[in-house]
């Protein structure tokens, strides 16, 4: 299983989890953040990326946290063969 971001002009693939966790976030909500959380919203957006709604993700391996990450939505499943199963 992968998870898939667009971030700007490029995209970050994540792997090695087998769970994921979301929750969409309020327009100013502020966050509580692990010192390892990437946050790919924390930049100057363009006129469209200003539209679009956070959510943020908890991944994880059993029933460890492996990364925590706050992201402009769509961000998107993929199965082992790179297919979208699921869309945030």
């Amino acid at each position: 299983m992968f998870l898939k971001i667009v971030n700007g002009n490029h995209v970050e693939i994540f792997d090695g989890f087998n769970r994921i966790s979301a929750r969409d976030l309020e327009a100013n909500e502020p966050v509580v953040t692990s010192i390892d959380c990437i946050d790919f919203t924390d930049r100057p957006l363009s006129l469209q990326e200003s539209t679009f709604s956070r959510t943020e993700i908890f991944l994880f391996k059993g029933n460890e946290t492996v990364r925590q990450i706050i992201a402009f939505k769509p961000v998107y499943v993929l199965g082992d063969r790179g297919k979208t199963v699921e869309r945030i």
